[in-house]
């Protein structure tokens, strides 16, 4: 659980730096990547709340 947490996370920041840079040199792409990054955070936060949760209760 730890390891797939960690690596979305790692997954969801990369996608979402590189859209906005994209955004900002105004490539294309930019907005689907932002988008996608939006999508797996959303996926990540649920997935920090159990993964909290059960360190908490171990």
């Amino acid at each position: 659980m730890r390891i797939t947490v960690y690596v979305l996370g790692t997954i969801t920041l990369m996608t979402l730096s590189l859209g906005l840079f994209f955004k900002v040199l105004h490539f294309s792409g930019a907005y689907e990547l932002i988008i996608l990054g939006m999508l797996l955070f959303i996926l990540l936060i649920p997935l920090v709340a159990i993964y909290q949760y059960r360190k908490e209760k171990i």
